[in-house]
């Protein structure tokens, strides 16, 4: 497979092979001695007892598992030496500070994550502003994964299925936090999107699983609506996920095609309960704009990654609307030689595919070395992934077809047992992955949404064969780990009473009202900081005690470029000359002088502040409301800040250390006197 100049990047996280034979271990060990005594056998609660202890120990694992160094979470650095979001990352936090202030999901720009700003906005409201908090919560809420992939292989297979996926999966989140000085990645320490939207299409896969199996008999209407509404949610996190939608209905027809009416009836439900959770949001149409969102999405996403050339990761939103009309004008002359010539500039998407299906595959062992996390991170598909042409270290021809073997067992036991149902997570894959490479995106951060896949099937596989295995030596160290892989004769199906109508109509609503509070949560949050007059704002000054007189005041505003704003402070940094983070485009470049920045979200639109000084204070409170004096740069996008006050009680007032007066405009960026 040849590489692609861009967005070409790594495989998966890895699963250590000690972590998985000690999943194994404790798998049979609590199958033997603790969920199959008498005192729990049978018992109607100890699923939930299971369930909450897969979630305890993940958040547990996660939480214990330290927070380095990261691209998308720098630091820790002066003067509060604490992690603040970067990049992204911050991106997505700063939508939620603006649903905070009352102004909506990022203050009217266009977004394409507004439900993973809103969760943001709400862990915000309950912990406050600190980014160590902020994480906690996260990962109490992302500690739902293991447990839910446990209802899901417990429903596919049995319980000790079920529970080894969950084991398997909270391991593989614990080596992607450990990983993160080592290679890139996303994980649920990070304020990204991609766990948040695996877990959302876990719970999707349950709830489609559930609902191909009942099919068969008695469409259970409350799973397909269910299974729609969180497909929905998933799309309002990372919109990749609706590609997952097409090839689970061609599944669903598959399992249905002798009754056509009833597969048609159930798909048109999850259809729609998909539109009418994303609907509200994709049909806002965003200040200054006079299209909704949905068509601005689209035309970025042709403009920047399928219809160019030289992909890139931002289109400036002047050029989205800019560039619209050109893309799809009908020729009809156009001879066949052309449009097969134009076919080629699309030989990228089976490349990224096979290299997205690749790079998943790999986070399984393939070595007999028992490597610590950091040794294995080594292998050249994680560390030199552009230049690797396939070559697998020694004891891979063993153990890349033994995993494609246990990943084989588990897709033919879930498809003996379930039928088409067994199929919904192994459909799930390339539906994702397409979506993946049309936007010219392969491996790192974009496997995560859906590399659990790998462990739900591997699981299966390996609890089918361990129990062949034990069977055939006569070793009944189970006891009671039943293994029947015929079909059930599901209880879902012959014993459960007619649906109400109303508990499918209520859970459309629930999910309604979720849609509806992306585009209208500012309806009902006041505006914390409205727009003020200058001279209101100068008064606030003067009261904290930075004293400026009224004609040099009204002669700094009258500068072209004069900056005077206030709104809350976020992220303070401080930076040595000559030092900052990645990316020479950004205002924390490296630059020649020593300086503090921090974010100041305002009323008309966020702005990073920078304010040369040659010391750190001792102390910046993050997330306060401050004034900022100082003047918009003409060579770059950040405010040069005079001074920065923090309106706390008492006030404090943070001046620059290069000069004392209040002039604008300031030297050319770089040049301080």
């Amino acid at each position: 497979i040849i590489a692609e100049p861009y967005f070409w990047d790594e495989a998966s996280v890895p699963l250590l092979a000690v972590q998985i034979v000690l999943c194994v271990l404790a798998t049979v060990l609590l199958e033997r001695w603790v969920f199959s005594s008498r005192k729990l056998e049978g018992r109607p609660y100890l699923s939930i007892l299971i369930f909450l202890s897969l979630w305890l120990f993940a958040f547990l694992l996660w939480y214990v598992t330290p927070l380095k160094h990261s691209y998308f979470a720098p630091g820790p650095r002066p003067p509060n030496y604490l992690f603040y979001p970067y990049s992204d990352a911050e991106f997505y936090d700063l939508a939620a500070q603006y649903i905070l202030l009352g102004q909506g999901v990022f203050n009217g720009i266009p977004m394409d994550k507004p439900l993973y700003a809103m969760f943001l906005a709400f862990i915000h409201a309950v912990v406050g502003q600190g980014y160590e908090e902020t994480i906690n919560l996260q990962i109490a809420v992302l500690a739902l994964m293991p447990a839910m992939l446990f209802l899901l292989g417990s429903q596919m297979i049995n319980r000790p299925a079920g529970v080894l996926m969950g084991l398997l999966a909270a391991f593989h989140q614990r080596n992607a936090i450990a990983a993160t000085p080592y290679i890139k990645i996303s994980h649920s320490k990070l304020l990204l999107t991609e766990y948040p939207t695996a877990l959302l299409l876990v719970i999707f896969a349950l709830f489609a699983f559930r609902w191909l199996r009942s099919g068969q008999q008695r469409t259970r209407w409350a799973d397909a609506v269910l299974a729609g509404g969180f497909l929905g949610l998933a799309m309002l996190v990372r919109p990749n996920a609706l590609m997952v939608l097409p090839f689970v209905l061609l599944l669903a027809w598959a399992a249905n095609f002798q009754r056509i009416k009833k597969w048609l009836l159930s798909s048109v439900v999850l259809i729609f309960m998909v539109i009418l959770t994303v609907l509200p949001f994709m049909l806002e149409i965003p200040r200054g704009y006079d299209e909704p969102y949905l068509m601005i999405k689209i035309r970025a996403i042709l403009e920047s990654r399928i219809l160019t050339d030289e992909p890139r990761g931002i289109i400036p939103l002047e050029r989205q609307l800019a560039a619209a009309g050109h893309f799809f004008q009908p020729n009809a002359t156009q001879p066949l030689s052309n449009i097969l010539d134009g076919l080629e500039r699309f030989a990228y998407v089976p490349r990224h595919f096979f290299h997205n299906m690749i790079m998943t595959v790999m986070l399984l062992p393939n070595t007999f070395a028992l490597h610590d996390l950091r040794h294995t991170l080594e292998a050249p598909y994680w560390q030199d992934v552009r230049q690797w042409t396939g070559e697998l270290p020694a004891g891979a021809a063993i153990f890349l077809p033994l995993n494609l073997m246990f990943l084989a067992v588990g897709v033919g036991a879930a498809w003996q047992r379930n039928g088409a149902a067994g199929l919904v997570p192994l459909m799930m894959l390339p539906g994702y992955f397409l979506a993946n490479s049309l936007a010219r995106n392969s491996g790192w951060r974009y496997l995560v949404p859906m590399d659990w896949v790998i462990l739900v099937y591997f699981a299966i596989g390996v609890v089918v064969l361990l129990r062949w295995v034990l069977d055939w030596l006569g070793i009944d160290l189970s006891r009671k780990w039943q293994l029947d892989l015929s079909r059930p004769a599901d209880s879902l199906q012959h014993s459960s009473p007619p649906q109400k109508v109303g508990i499918p109509i209520m859970l459309g609503a629930l999910y309604l009202l979720a849609g509806l509070s992306l585009p209208l949560n500012k309806t009902f949050i006041p505006e914390r900081y409205p727009p003020l007059n200058p001279l209101t704002l100068y008064e606030k000054i003067n009261a904290a005690g930075l004293r400026i007189d009224k004609d040099t005041f009204r002669g700094f505003m009258n500068s072209p470029n004069a900056y005077l704003n206030y709104g809350l402070g976020l992220y303070p940094r401080f930076y040595p000359a000559n030092n900052g983070e990645p990316q020479p485009n950004l205002p924390l470049k490296a630059r020649p002088y020593p300086r503090f920045t921090i974010s100041i979200v305002a009323w008309d639109t966020f702005y990073t502040v920078l304010l040369p000084m040659e010391e750190p204070m001792a102390y910046f409170p993050h997330g306060e409301e401050v004034i900022v004096i100082g003047c918009k740069d003409t060579h770059e996008p950040f405010i040069d800040a005079y001074a920065i006050l923090v309106m706390s009680d008492p006030p404090q007032i943070y001046r620059r250390s290069f000069e004392s007066e209040l002039v604008c405009p300031f030297a050319p960026a770089g040049e301080i006197p």
